[in-house]
């Protein structure tokens, strides 16, 4: 989800006459790590949003390259509260470090979608009975 939302907000910014070229999946900006740096070099995301997303790259890439690895795996729970840490608009202590990693990343989602948003000149964000919406996503 984040890796597609990366993709969305460059999309917003590059021609889309060489958008397949350089964001599809074996092309420049194709990985979740390089879309990551890109989206931090043009100022796209904060600095507190591009470190909360090396932390779930770091986490992503343990679950896709160990074995024996969970969210109790005391290297994970680190990366978990880490992210926690970083990651703009969450509060209070997680229930687990899976509830962590997966709050940390809704919130990340959230502003992911309001920057691309921003971006293409949507900028009105409302707050509903189920929280924080953007014009034109339906939740």
């Amino acid at each position: 989800m984040l890796d597609e939302l990366l993709r969305r907000l460059l999309e917003s910014r590059i021609r889309e006459e060489v958008a397949d070229e350089l964001l599809l999946s074996d092309r420049p900006l194709g990985s979740f790590s390089a879309r990551v740096k890109i989206c931090y070099g043009l100022d796209l995301i904060t600095d507190r949003e591009f470190k909360a997303l090396e932390y779930v790259r770091k986490i992503r890439n343990a679950f896709a390259h160990k074995i024996d690895v969970s969210f109790e795996t005391q290297s994970l729970r680190n990366l978990c509260e880490n992210l926690y840490e970083a990651a703009p608009l969450t509060n209070g202590q997680p229930t687990s470090m899976r509830a962590a990693y997966d709050e940390a990343c809704v919130s990340l989602a959230f502003l992911l979608v309001h920057h691309t948003q921003r971006v293409k000149g949507v900028e009105e964000v409302t707050t509903g009975p189920t929280g924080p919406r953007i014009q034109g996503i339906e939740p």
